[in-house]
Order: structure tokens, then C-alpha cells, then sequence
């Protein structure tokens, strides 16, 4: 069997002070993107009537833009869920 052997460092999440505005706007600007995102797939691609509603329920509010790396691992896992609505390529945070 053949194995796959990784080097992991963690980061710890920079600080609100610590982020680059370019970070900051991007991680701001994933709010209205998902508002456009959930329109859409509530417009028909859901595989049962309301299963966005249940996911999101599931995983809470939306973290704050100043929490980039949580945000984005948020919207991860918002867009590509188990059961997977087959409209994303594998996003796995």
C-alpha cells in the first residue's frame, strides 16, 4: 500500500489588526456572495424543499469578515454540504 506522509504547520488566525485590507474586503465581500449563491440554489437546484434552511441551521451564522479563515471555511462548507447538492466541485474545509 502505497502512503502519502505531509508536513503540517499551524498558523494561529491573525487578528483583526493583523489583516490585510485586501483580506478584510474579500472576507467582506463573501456575504453578499452567498446571498446571490442561496437565491440560485433555492431557485431550484435543492434536492429536497428546504435543505439550504437545514444547513444553514446546522452550521450557524456566518462568522464575522474580521474572522477571515473562519468565514471561509464556513462558506466552504455552506456550498459543497453532506449530502452534497452536486453543484460544486469537492470543497472540503
Amino acid at each position: 500500500q502505497d502512503f502519502l506522509r505531509a508536513s503540517v504547520i499551524w498558523l494561529e488566525e491573525p487578528t483583526e489588526e493583523e489583516l490585510s485590507p485586501s483580506d478584510l474586503a474579500g472576507s467582506t465581500a463573501l456575504e453578499g456572495l452567498v446571498e446571490t449563491w442561496l437565491a440560485l440554489v433555492r431557485a431550484g437546484v435543492e434536492r429536497q424543499e428546504g435543505q439550504m434552511d437545514m444547513i444553514l441551521e446546522d452550521l450557524g451564522p456566518m462568522p464575522p469578515a474580521s474572522q477571515a479563515t473562519q468565514r471561509a471555511l464556513w462558506v466552504c462548507a455552506l456550498i459543497n454540504p453532506l449530502p452534497g447538492l452536486g453543484v460544486a466541485y469537492e470543497i472540503r474545509p
